[in-house]
């Protein structure tokens, strides 16, 4: 694992940040040929929830708030910031500001207290949040700007905000600038628990800020036994050009089975991008946009991950937004493009990781990854994931890696590895562009009671199907689904045989096959541009079949024949149909322009195989 240094220059080897920046974390093992993830925990990265409890050791001596008192109710008191201020003024106003951000860090805030940095000013250094600060989630300490625009810190060998074993703290519309990736070993908002106890601390949010130039943008870790966060929101924030990642948690150690770190996490409009990763470090995954690892009920949305990875030649590789070791996390109503990765190791959009149990993918946007649109993994049983979704997304010339031409490891989607009842359905898969080679569903090894029904698989040159092994039903079966040529270059690879046609692998492998009768079709989908999804910020419009199309009704009742909870909506948000069109978009979508987007749904009840 890639350790910082054993302590920062300018702290005492005994201060409580050095102790919580450089725990060791060990990395999580995977693959040869793919990242099963490990996250760095020492140093870096950022920010999100912190409750009331404050623990482990003595709080330093810190100045103790004022309160003003109106009638008989306290009023919260705010401390002012500014380049032109005076540390040895009261800072409860504009004109009696302090100067530095080391005077503010010495100040003990109460809950409900805030603290302005005057927006516009530069400052340099470290705002730190300790034991003692903050404390009351419903009450929580608000850092922000005041005056117009906002205020930069210019961090150089330490974080440019440190929360450390506290909690109640909300950070909003700062500038934070660190050193450069080539010179960072630390995030830009540093959020660490090492409480002794399997203490969960609650209430903390980042909201408008631009983090840049670290090691990885906004970084949560928990460093002793399950210690954590709860209650956690990150919003409307720029998180790009780290060295690691935009945005990361790390979970468990891969060999604990114990619970979660990390709940109730939410992540909504952000942007992650241009974090490259690190290519001095050839074992662990860097330059990932979004990363979250060992969270309990997460919630991704509305969120962008372009630009990443493409500097990291890692046997773990990095994705635009993924979660491992994690359970009940919802990603929906994201775009991730052109990510890439700098050997032939991930690199794509979407993953759902090792130990991650029932979790969805849904109503999401890929195009132009190096990697897999939307991948499915487990590396070993020993990390085992079960019970995980997806559905109503839309890939588009997925899997292009110019370093793994056939893309022998992965495809636009992939489904391999220790997986147990696993769904992917009402998904559509497209190449577009002339002479594409790479699958467009790469099945593993190792999967128990995976189903694969009512999507579209639309091909250039590529495998519509690719297995290097010859599926049992027990472990995966391929029901319902569209695959398509338009290249007229029909091609399934199974078990070491290729097959030209539909009707030749279904009766050699059995799959496409439901109660005796045949199912599937290889008709063309006839895809057509329909419109741009309400909630895609990149305006892409996607494809969907012509009214009047082969397929428009071709599609599997799953509801009434495996009892399979679909949910309400298409990838638009349109209601669904019956019988069902095939792929992520229902006859009718998108709806009218200014309709609501369906609100968050959680991971989707697991439900029976059907045989064929």
């Amino acid at each position: 694992m890639d350790l910082p240094p054993a302590r920062e220059p300018g702290r005492p080897p005994d201060d409580p940040l050095i102790r919580a920046r450089h725990a060791q974390v060990k990395p999580i093992q995977g693959n040869a040929r793919r990242r099963t993830m490990a996250l760095l925990a020492a140093t870096g990265a950022v920010v999100l929830g912190v409750h009331y409890a404050t623990g482990g050791g003595s709080a330093p001596q810190r100045g103790r708030a004022t309160t003003t008192t109106v009638g008989s109710s306290p009023m919260p008191v705010t401390y002012y910031v500014s380049a032109t201020g005076d540390d040895n003024a009261a800072g409860t106003s504009p004109s009696t500001a302090w100067r530095t951000l080391a005077r503010a860090s010495k100040q003990q805030f109460q809950p409900g207290e805030r603290l302005r940095l005057k927006g516009g000013d530069r400052f340099t250094g470290e705002l730190t949040f300790r034991p003692g600060d903050a404390g009351r989630e419903d009450e929580p300490v608000t850092v922000g700007s005041y005056g117009g625009g906002q205020a930069v810190i210019q961090a150089a060998t330490t974080p440019a905000v440190s929360v450390y074993d506290t909690a109640g703290v909300s950070i909003s519309d700062l500038v934070l600038i660190g050193p450069g990736v080539g010179a960072s070993d630390v995030s830009g908002i540093d959020i660490y628990n090492d409480l002794p106890g399997d203490r969960t601390l609650g209430g903390i949010s980042v909201a408008n800020v631009d983090a840049s130039g670290f090691r990885n943008g906004v970084f949560i870790g928990g460093g002793n036994g399950d210690s954590g966060f709860a209650d956690v929101r990150i919003s409307d924030s720029k998180l790009h050009a780290n060295r690691d990642n935009g945005l990361v948690s790390y979970g468990p150690d891969s060999g604990r089975q114990k619970g979660y770190p990390f709940h109730n996490v939410t992540v909504t409009g952000v942007e992650a991008y241009d974090n490259l990763g690190n290519p001095a470090n050839h074992t662990v995954a860097t330059g990932s946009g979004i990363s979250l690892g060992g969270v309990e009920n997460g919630l991704i949305e509305n969120s962008i991950a372009h630009g990443n990875g493409s500097r990291c030649d890692s046997t773990s590789g990095p994705v635009g937004i993924w979660a491992h070791d994690s359970a009940g996390m919802v990603i929906q109503h994201n775009v991730a493009y052109s990510n890439r990765t700098g050997g032939y190791t991930d690199g794509g959009g979407f993953d759902l990781d090792q130990r991650t149990d029932n979790s969805v993918l849904q109503y999401n946007l890929t195009y132009d990854n190096y990697g897999p649109g939307y991948m499915v993994w487990s590396a070993t049983n020993a990390l085992l994931s079960t019970g995980n979704t997806v559905r109503f997304n839309i890939s588009m010339d997925d899997a292009r890696s110019p370093l793994d031409a056939d893309s022998i490891t992965y495809g636009a989607v992939m489904l391999s590895g220790y997986e147990t009842n696993a769904s992917i359905y009402h998904n559509t898969v497209v190449q577009s562009v002339a002479g594409e080679q790479s699958p467009l569903l790469n099945l593993g090894t190792h999967l128990k009671g995976a189903t694969v029904r009512d999507n579209i698989f639309s091909a250039q040159r590529g495998d519509l199907v690719k297995s290097g092994g010859a599926p049992t039903h027990s472990q995966v079966l391929l029901q319902g689904n569209d695959y398509y040529s338009a290249a007229g270059h029909w091609r399934l690879a199974w078990g070491g045989a290729l097959y030209t046609s539909l009707t030749s692998w279904r009766a050699d492998s059995g799959q496409e096959r439901l109660a005796g009768r045949s199912t599937g079709s290889a008709a063309n989908p006839q895809l057509t541009p329909v419109g741009i999804a309400s909630w895609d910020p990149m305006r892409k419009t996607v494809p969907a079949p012509r009214p009047g199309s082969a397929i428009g009704s071709a599609g599997l009742d799953l509801a009434q024949r495996f009892g399979t909870d679909v949910g309400m909506w298409d990838y638009f948000g349109g209601p669904l149909t019956a019988p069902a069109t095939l792929g992520a978009v229902m006859p009718g979508s998108p709806p009218p322009s200014g309709s609501p987007s369906p609100s968050p749904s959680r991971a989707p009840s697991r439900t029976p195989s059907g045989a064929p």
